[in-house]
């Protein structure tokens, strides 16, 4: 964990599963959009480091860890993310869904034993957003499976939750591989 103006950054790369930023020199690697399949398109490593000052997307006042080497993001398949007892009032989570727009549910649980259920949605990375999430990042370009950049416009949005201001054990995150997460933050 890192902390920058009295924000707490996770540091998720332990969990990061999925390759789906790429430079244009590795354009023909990385998956966002079809990580069971030999193709799929990707994000464009060059117009996420327009917003980044060594390492840390700043939206808002909210600082975020964002990587754009390696393993860049976490494909939600029911993981148990560790939170080391952290406390706060707010939950910054930065992510996107891919093939369409979803939402699913996660539990938030708190070392007192108590649970909080919280809906939790992402619209499609390449669409405007239907949920009310906030858009933090909108690229002008994708590099699709052959690496041929695509003038679509791929998105990584921002939710919001509130917290109980109390330390916290643990998030489940939902099965949903459609959706991914690049970013948390505490406050």
């Amino acid at each position: 964990m890192e902390i920058l103006n009295s924000y707490k950054i996770l540091d998720l790369i332990p969990y990061f599963n999925n390759d789906g930023i790429t430079t244009f020199s590795k354009r023909k690697e990385g998956n966002f959009d079809n990580p069971d399949g030999v193709f799929g398109a990707k994000y464009p490593a060059e117009e996420i480091e327009k917003y980044l000052t060594k390492g840390i997307l700043e939206y808002n006042g909210i600082p975020f860890k964002v990587n754009i080497e390696g393993n860049d993001n976490l494909i939600c398949s029911g993981q148990k993310i560790e939170f080391n007892n952290i406390i706060g009032e707010k939950l910054y989570i930065l992510g996107s869904s891919e093939h369409g727009s979803y939402k699913e549910k996660f539990i938030i649980e708190y070392t007192d034993g108590t649970i909080d259920e919280n809906e939790w949605s992402y619209s499609d990375w390449c669409q405007n957003p239907i949920f009310g999430e906030e858009v933090v990042l909108n690229t002008v370009y994708r590099y699709n499976g052959m690496g041929i950049k695509e003038n679509l416009n791929p998105k990584i949005y921002l939710n919001t939750f509130k917290l109980k201001n109390k330390s916290i054990k643990y998030i489940y995150l939902p099965k949903k591989p459609t959706m991914h997460i690049f970013s948390i933050s505490i406050k």
